[in-house]
C-alpha cells in the first residue's frame, strides 16, 4: 500500500510540474506573438559597432521577424537620455543594455520597471544569480574582462606575469596606461587593483611615470609597432580582434578587472514583449556562444566545452570586485592625486 501511495505521489509530482512547464511555455509562446505584433524593439546601449552585435541582432530578426532599432551613444549620456524621454513623457527606448554603472543609475533614479519572465535567466551561472541577490530589475548579458597587452618581441620569460610585475623597474616610463582618472578601462583597473591587490600597488605604478592615454584602439596598435612594450589595462575581446599583429595577451594570475553588461527595461517601454523576447535571444545558449567565441565571458552554464580554444583562458581566471557607484567618487579623486 505504502509503495503505492509513493508511486501515486510521484506521478503526481511529474504530473504537476509537465503541467507547470506547459503553462509557462503557453504564457512564453503568448509573449512572443504579442512581440511580433509590436514589430519592432528599441534598444539603447554603447558597444553596438561591433560586427558581434549585428551578427546577433540578424540572427533574432531572421528568426522572429522583429526590427531592432539600436541607438549608439556614450554608456554616460544613457542616462540623462532616458531621463529626459521620461519626464517629457516621450517613451521611446524598450531596452537599455549598458554596465552595471550605468544600470545602477537608472535604477536609482526609479526609471526602470520589473524585468518580469525571461525563461533563459534559467540558465544563469550559479555565482551570477548570487551577484543579483534577488533584484527584479537586471539581466546579466555578459561580462568583459581585461588584462595586459604585451608586444610579441618582449620574451616569454620578461613578460609580467601578475599585475605587481608592472612595479619591475624595467618597466618605468615604457607602460601606456589607460587613464585611471576617468570613467573607462583605466579607472576599471585602478578600482579592481586597488580592492584586490591594496592601495599601495596603484600609488607605486603611479611612480612607474606610465603614459596615460584615453585613446584604446591606437593605443593598442602602438603596442604593436613597437613603441611600447606593454599597455593596460586592454580588453580581451578587443585582442581577438588583432590577429596578425605581433602581440600577446596575458590575464594576471592575482585577478582580473571586469565589467557585467546588464540589461533593463525602463518604464512605458512601447514594446514590452519585443523587448523580453530580444533580451531572453541573448541569453540563448548560440547567441552566449557567439558572444563568448568573440572574448566576453558568457553569462549561462552549459556552454563552456563548446567554446574555441583561444578564448578558454578565460573560464579559470580570478574576478576583481567591479566599480561601485557608493564609493567611485572617492576613488576617482585618490587616482587624481596619484597620476597628476
Amino acid at each position: 500500500m505504502k509503495r503505492a501511495s509513493k508511486r501515486w505521489l510521484a506521478a503526481a509530482v511529474v504530473s504537476l510540474v509537465s503541467t507547470t512547464a506547459a503553462w509557462a511555455q503557453a504564457d512564453w509562446d503568448a509573449v512572443v506573438e504579442k512581440a511580433k505584433g509590436e514589430g519592432k524593439v528599441v534598444v539603447y546601449g554603447s558597444t553596438f559597432g561591433n560586427a558581434l552585435y549585428k551578427a546577433v541582432v540578424a540572427n533574432f530578426e531572421k528568426k522572429y521577424g522583429i526590427k531592432v532599432e539600436t541607438l549608439d551613444i556614450r554608456a554616460s549620456e544613457i542616462y540623462e537620455r532616458v531621463r529626459v524621454e521620461q519626464s517629457a513623457g516621450r517613451y521611446i527606448a524598450d531596452i537599455i543594455m549598458s554596465p552595471v554603472s550605468v544600470v545602477t543609475v537608472i535604477e536609482r533614479a526609479d526609471l526602470l520597471q520589473k524585468r518580469g519572465h525571461v525563461p533563459n535567466m534559467e540558465n544563469l551561472r550559479p555565482a551570477l544569480v548570487e551577484s543579483l541577490g534577488g533584484n527584479e530589475y537586471r539581466v546579466p548579458l555578459y561580462t568583459g574582462y581585461y588584462g595586459i597587452l604585451v608586444n610579441a618581441r618582449v620574451k616569454p620569460e620578461d613578460e609580467p606575469k601578475k599585475w605587481t610585475d608592472l612595479l619591475d623597474p624595467k618597466w618605468k616610463g615604457k607602460i601606456i596606461l589607460d587613464d585611471p582618472r576617468a570613467i573607462g578601462n583605466g579607472f576599471a583597473l585602478f578600482n579592481a587593483t586597488y580592492k584586490g591587490i591594496g592601495p599601495e600597488f596603484q600609488q607605486r605604478l603611479a611612480q612607474q611615470q606610465p603614459v596615460i592615454s584615453r585613446q584604446v584602439r591606437n593605443d593598442e596598435r602602438r603596442v604593436a609597432h613597437g613603441e611600447f612594450p606593454l599597455y593596460a589595462p586592454h580588453v580581451f575581446p578587443f585582442f581577438l580582434e588583432l590577429k596578425g599583429l605581433p602581440l600577446r595577451f596575458i590575464f594576471p594570475e592575482e585577478g582580473v578587472p571586469n565589467a557585467d553588461t546588464q540589461a533593463v527595461v525602463p518604464k512605458n517601454a512601447p514594446h514590452p514583449n519585443a523587448a523580453h523576447v530580444f533580451i531572453n535571444y541573448i541569453l540563448d545558449p548560440e547567441s552566449q556562444l557567439m558572444y563568448g567565441n568573440a572574448g566576453y565571458m558568457p553569462v549561462v552554464s552549459g556552454i563552456d566545452d563548446r567554446l574555441n580554444e583561444e578564448v578558454k583562458p578565460m573560464l579559470g581566471v580570478k574576478r576583481f570586485p567591479q566599480v561601485d557607484l557608493d564609493d567611485m567618487r572617492q576613488l576617482m579623486e585618490q587616482a587624481k592625486e596619484w597620476y597628476r
